[in-house]
């Protein structure tokens, strides 16, 4: 089962401990002109999409970003999107290769997950 959520923004990545956090973070204006490319820590490509949320008629509608898993997997360019910008930033070393999973673990340390966001 995925813990986490991985957000690629042309080549810089965050990492989120869950979808609610993720969907607190991002923009929608970046949702709606296709800006990321989200994925879980498994590979699995998660598509975000905009809806309307009707609140209260003085207040009209609010856009809120969702997230529909995919059964698509990238986890072979999910690697290589990881492993590039931890190398570009300095955090393993150039000529270094590591499974998926430990530079899931790695980013989430470098961008200063908790331990206990990183236990869960």
């Amino acid at each position: 089962m995925a813990r986490f959520v991985i957000v690629d923004d042309h080549g810089d990545l965050d990492i989120y401990s869950s979808i609610e956090d993720a969907r607190a973070d991002l923009e929608v204006i970046d949702v709606e002109n296709s800006e990321y490319v989200i994925y879980d820590d498994l590979g699995n490509l998660i598509e975000a999409e905009i809806e309307l949320s009707r609140g209260e008629k003085r207040f009209g509608s609010t856009k809120i970003i969702t997230f529909i898993s995919t059964e698509v997997n990238e986890a072979d360019n999910l690697m290589l999107i990881i492993q590039q910008y931890l190398m570009k930033v300095g955090s393993i070393p150039l000529d270094s290769s590591f499974p998926l999973h430990e530079l899931v673990f790695r980013l989430a340390k470098f961008q200063g997950l908790t331990e206990k966001e990183l236990d869960e």
